[in-house]
């Protein structure tokens, strides 16, 4: 047997520590103001308890009203601080939805609190808050943070199991019998609602604690100027793909970039137009490359870009695509007739059991004849992929023809006498 003040009681005393703890991990915490938020919603959740507690005991009825918006504020704040921490547009008008109903209907004598049909809205109100709180951690989930689905699944409970509390209100008042909140099993869901508080507060620090990391692990893998991976970040992932090979074909391309004369840039015009041509080249070489393609900053003025399944024909293409719009985009950069250029090589070829220092020094004797040609030009070393010469060979229960022949060389803006490389 619980009793309900109590239980109240000791409600009012772990959420105020729990608001005191938030408030204070917001300080340092990258996810400060959804962590301040939350805070600021605990310690109005402990203020509705404790009064619930004392209208309880004093059976006050006006304070109990006040106490039921303090509560529900305080679920519309967790819900606004859930907005908060996706990053998302905050809703203040259905932040104090619930709260205003609450007070309008209850001032206006419609319903109240000891009722089934109060009971029923207090709870259909705080269940609607919970599931779209679970809803917000739901839309962020292409963020890699293993916490954010434990805290899904603890909001999804508890709206559903206050949902289940509006049938038990709407039964005990078909029944006529006493008001469900005077009732054994109200003293358990409070009971269980404050150990789902206290879960989902040990959850939110270790949401934002996992953000904090990741945001550190992206910053050291990133190069600021351009916001593409840094020399790290681009061969940890390169190498992650090449040793995802099975045996079977693993046709990938390989593209180096350096820009010409870069340094003469920085000489003539300063590092501000200098540091706008990266940014320049970095922009427009996502713009060309697909979203299964990366690349990544991996010197000064040296980029590199790893094509997943691309045979030469599309490597040359798509690097043709970035030197042609580079060139264009860089003849006026703040007035100056910059006029940058890139030479690109590469080596696009079934990749299985190759290492990404092999394929780039590859790419690297592909660059140095772009840059013998003149610079401003593609080559790549080669071979155009035959999928129906694949399938056939693979149903044969043989190797795919591609495989035996020598990389040819494949050029773009000049002729090329590259002496094939064999694999």
């Amino acid at each position: 047997m619980l009793d309900l003040v109590s239980i109240l009681v000791a409600d009012f005393a772990v959420t105020l520590v729990i608001g005191i703890l938030l408030l204070f991990a917001s300080v340092d915490s990258s996810a400060g103001q959804a962590l301040r938020w939350w805070g600021v919603a605990h310690l109005v959740l402990c203020g509705g308890v404790a009064m619930l507690s004392i209208a309880q005991a004093a059976h006050h009825e006006p304070l109990q009203n006040i106490a039921i918006t303090l509560i529900l504020l305080g679920y519309s704040l967790m819900w606004h601080a859930a907005r908060v921490f996706e990053r998302r547009k905050p809703l203040p008008m259905l932040v104090a939805f619930g709260t205003v109903l609450w007070l309008m209907l209850s001032i206006s004598g419609v319903i109240a609190p000891p009722e089934s049909i109060g009971f029923s809205l207090y709870s259909l109100l705080i269940a609607s808050y919970c599931l779209a709180t679970a809803y917000e951690f739901w839309s962020g989930r292409d963020e890699p943070l293993l916490s954010r689905w434990p805290a899904i699944v603890l909001q999804t409970f508890t709206g559903l199991g206050f949902l289940s509390w509006v049938m038990v209100a709407l039964v005990f008042a078909v029944e006529s019998l006493p008001a469900p909140h005077t009732s054994k099993l109200f003293s358990w869901m409070v009971l269980v609602t404050l150990l789902v508080r206290v879960a989902m507060a040990f959850v939110i620090l270790a949401m934002a604690k996992e953000r904090l990391e990741l945001t550190q692990r992206i910053a050291a893998s990133t190069d600021t100027l351009t916001g593409l991976p840094n020399r790290r970040g681009f061969f940890r992932r390169t190498i992650r793909h090449l040793r995802d090979g099975s045996g079977s074909p693993q046709w990938a391309a390989v593209l180096l970039f350096d820009l010409d004369h870069f340094k003469s840039i920085n000489d003539r015009f300063g590092h501000a137009v200098g540091d706008s041509v990266l940014q320049i080249f970095a922009y427009w070489a996502r713009h060309h490359l697909s979203p299964a393609d990366y690349m990544g900053r991996i010197g000064g003025e040296e980029f590199a870009a790893y094509l997943p399944g691309a045979d030469v024909a599309r490597a040359a293409a798509v690097a043709e695509q970035i030197r042609e719009s580079f060139a264009q985009a860089t003849e006026l950069i703040e007035g100056e007739r910059v006029r940058a250029t890139v030479s690109i090589g590469g080596v696009a070829m079934d990749c299985n059991g190759w290492t990404l220092d092999a394929l780039l020094a590859r790419a690297d004797v592909a660059l140095y004849s772009a840059k013998s040609a003149g610079r401003n030009c593609v080559k790549i070393l080669g071979m155009t992929r035959h999928p129906s010469s694949d399938a056939a060979a693979h149903a044969a229960g043989g190797q795919p023809s591609t495989t035996s022949p020598p990389l040819t060389p494949a050029s773009s803006s000049g002729s090329s006498d590259l002496a094939p490389i064999r694999g």
